[in-house]
């Protein structure tokens, strides 16, 4: 039988969240992917869980990531977006990129990006 470890919430996500900030990700960014992946286990997806923060904070170490900045967004009409997320990392980029869509959707029916 295995021990298990138990972490409060509190403290894991402090913990993501300062490894991917040393990592050169600014607070907003840090705190989204912190979000995310603590979500990922929460919700039972344990591969795309906090299990991912060694390769999210070497992206970000190395630079392949970025930890500042934003989307930029190349062309837009009322239902269809074009962004260049310029290396910023996917878990930062993506629930921004949702949130646009859902507007695009409640005012035109369908949202693109």
């Amino acid at each position: 039988m295995q021990n298990q470890v138990r972490v409060s919430f509190k403290a894991l996500y402090v913990w993501v969240e300062q490894c991917l900030q040393l990592a050169g990700a600014s607070n907003e960014i840090a705190a989204t992917m912190a979000d995310s992946l603590i979500a990922g286990d929460l919700l039972g997806f344990r591969t795309h869980g906090v299990r991912r923060l060694p390769y999210n904070v070497k992206q970000l170490a190395t630079g392949k990531a970025r930890g500042n900045g934003e989307p930029m967004v190349l062309k837009e009409r009322a239902a269809v977006a074009h962004w260049d997320a310029n290396h910023l990392p996917g878990l930062y980029v993506m629930p921004k990129a949702v949130a646009a869509a859902i507007k695009m959707a409640q005012e035109c029916g369908t949202g693109t990006l």
